[in-house]
């Protein structure tokens, strides 16, 4: 009944703060990703709390459209792979083989992330209203890697005893139910965090206030990153070290000192030799990788029967049936691997739209190359993409919201109309 309560009031502050301005809304829902986990059941098919207020959230901004205090906004080069994506997922949720989960699927996962782009790219029109989403996710980012770090310090609180007390030995889940979560999203807003703070340094003027504000940055990017390592997410370390190499290097005033660091961690590595374990990691050697190497090897078995249409919407646990020969292993929800994770749910339609993004993605940033952000946005889809080559990073709902939100904040920032208060760029 508390639950039922607070979520009221919760969608009622989002309705509050859109009425106010549509950017404070748009910032509330992004403080609400992590709220993905509070769930009803709607008819049989589950709702989640950070699902209705995009909800809300939108027919605050239809009532603003109706009225012509807002406008639709066309200022974007996703409309086709955005909207092949959609099209492959809406096929797969009338051939998925549980029709309810397939559309909590669809609903989670792809309606209510591309909502929240289109509100999204309507609203957000100056650097100003975009600071508030970079501080939103920033304090949600502070929250989650807080009590994480909490956690390693005051014997496993709260953490389910699979985790802290089980074979890999003290893993931190933070407020989710398994360690790998604090990875998956902590990572990508990391590398953002970076780049905004580099952003920040680079501009003229600071009083006290920006400077205690990039200081609480700095701590949030620490905690962060302590964190991911108590939450023993290698997937997720690899992926932040390849995308802070890409981000480094990307910037001229870094690029020399990133590229030395980097020559000598090789050089470093090519006489010591790799740690044992680090070594095991990296080459699917240890019983994680073995368990990955298992499950795609019967994935790739599934993919070559159903290779154009995949097997619908949340239907990989289902499908794999035949294919598990590996009986002492589980079946996962997904493959643990980008490409994989989107060719089973939404076919070969789906994983075109998905290579169509990271192209048009690598173009914006090719041409808006001097502008720090862009190189940024792009540095953090590196971070989401070699962390999935291991793992799963956008089927779940706040991963999902964040995905097409970086994809939003690369549309407005390389939009004519964008009001900019300073102008950094990474050279």
């Amino acid at each position: 009944m508390y639950l039922v309560i607070l979520s009221i009031v919760i969608l009622a502050l989002v309705v509050y703060l859109a009425q106010r301005d549509l950017s404070y809304g748009v910032a509330m829902v992004l403080l609400l990703l992590p709220a993905y986990g509070i769930r009803w059941q709607v008819s049989g098919v589950s709702v989640t709390l950070l699902e209705l207020s995009i909800l809300v959230l939108a027919i605050a901004w239809i009532v603003r459209l109706a009225q012509r205090q807002t406008s639709f906004s066309t200022r974007n080069s996703f409309w086709c792979s955005g909207g092949a994506l959609l099209v492959a997922a809406t096929v797969s949720l009338f051939i998925a083989p549980q029709f309810a989960k397939g559309l909590e699927t669809w609903l989670a996962y792809f309606i209510a992330p591309a909502l929240f782009f289109v509100i999204f790219t309507a609203t957000v029109k100056t650097e100003k209203q975009l600071v508030w989403t970079f501080r939103a996710l920033g304090l949600t980012a502070l929250a989650i890697g807080g009590l994480a770090v909490v956690q390693r310090f005051t014997n496993g609180w709260l953490v389910p005893d699979a985790y802290w007390l089980g074979g890999e030995g003290r893993r931190v889940t933070s407020f989710y139910s398994y360690a790998n979560a604090v990875g998956l999203y902590l990572a990508p807003i990391v590398m953002l965090l970076v780049a905004w703070l580099y952003q920040r340094l680079q501009q003229s003027t600071s009083t006290v206030y920006q400077r205690l504000e990039s200081g609480l940055i700095a701590v949030t990017i620490i905690i962060s990153i302590s964190a991911i390592i108590f939450a023993k997410s290698d997937g997720a370390l690899v992926g932040l070290a390849a995308g802070l190499l890409f981000f480094g290097l990307s910037a001229k005033k870094t690029r020399v000192a990133t590229a030395i660091i980097a020559a000598v961690g090789l050089i470093t590595v090519a006489i010591t030799g790799l740690p044992a374990g680090v070594w095991q990691t990296l080459t699917f050697a240890d019983w994680s990788g073995q368990v990955r190497l298992t499950m795609w090897h019967e994935t790739w078995a599934l993919i070559k029967d159903h290779w154009l249409l995949g097997v619908g919407l949340f239907g990989y646990p289902t499908a794999l049936v035949p294919y598990h020969a590996a009986k002492y292993l589980e079946i996962f929800w997904y493959p643990h691997n980008i490409l994989f994770n989107f060719w089973v749910e939404i076919g070969l339609l789906g994983v075109a739209a998905v290579i169509g993004m990271f192209g048009q993605l690598v173009a914006k940033t090719w041409w808006y190359r001097q502008q720090i952000l862009t190189v940024g946005i792009l540095a953090t889809f590196v971070v989401i993409t070699v962390h999935g080559l291991v793992d799963a990073p956008y089927f779940k709902g706040d991963l999902a919201v964040l995905w097409w939100y970086l994809l939003a904040v690369s549309t407005i920032i390389t939009s004519k109309t964008y009001v900019r208060v300073s102008t950094p760029t990474t050279r």
